[in-house]
């Protein structure tokens, strides 16, 4: 009968040890497990936000080309161009960036140099930056870029969107896209002057 109760002892001890070694597996999985979710929860919430935010741009762009074709073709004055094409606007809301923590009516701004121009008279216009992310909203927000949402990171990028391998801004276009840059590279593609030069009115007068 001692075999039997020295057999009953090991598998109570083997028992023991899977429990064991159960136990911990858990114990280190679990932190990892709440990790990996919360990740994937704030992931798809940014995802969330960047998509409504370039939602937003595509309904002002779709105005700024409602109120052109309205207006003999020309946009409107960047010094009031958010009060102007407002009747063209399906959506309020769209004047405004979730991410955008500072007060103000609209959070992007209008690139001067579009001021009242004729948008059949644009050059590069896939290229052409009409509105664009800016540091603090405002009523009918507008500038030559220099003013450009910044706050980014050491890994590449900057602007109001991304995480924290890149950072990035959107961008809409004279001809309605909505865009940013895919790599931080990509902004020195991007035009700021109606004939297609991409120097700005600041960077020219900086270089003269």
């Amino acid at each position: 009968m001692q075999p039997t109760s020295n057999n009953s002892s090991e598998a109570a001890r083997h028992r023991k040890k899977v429990i064991t070694a159960i136990i911990a597996i858990v114990m280190l999985a679990t932190p990892v497990v709440g990790t990996l979710i919360l990740y994937a929860t704030v992931s798809r919430q940014a995802k969330q936000v960047n998509t409504t935010c370039q939602a937003h741009m595509a309904i002002l762009g779709r105005a700024f080309l409602a109120y052109a074709k309205d207006h003999n073709d020309t946009l409107p004055q960047a010094s009031s161009w958010a009060q102007e094409i407002e009747p063209y606007v399906s959506d309020k809301k769209a004047y405004r960036c979730p991410n955008d923590l500072t007060e103000g009516f609209a959070s992007y701004a209008m690139n001067d140099a579009l001021s009242g121009q004729k948008l059949s008279a644009l050059k590069d216009t896939s290229h052409l930056v009409l509105l664009y992310e800016v540091d603090k909203s405002g009523d009918a927000p507008h500038g030559n870029g220099e003013d450009i949402y910044k706050i980014g990171h050491d890994k590449g990028g900057e602007g109001r969107h991304g995480a924290e391998f890149y950072r990035f801004n959107y961008y809409l276009f004279a001809d309605g896209q909505v865009m940013y840059p895919r790599v931080f590279k990509d902004v020195d593609q991007y035009v700021w002057n109606a004939d297609g030069s991409k120097q700005t009115k600041a960077e020219a007068a900086s270089a003269g």
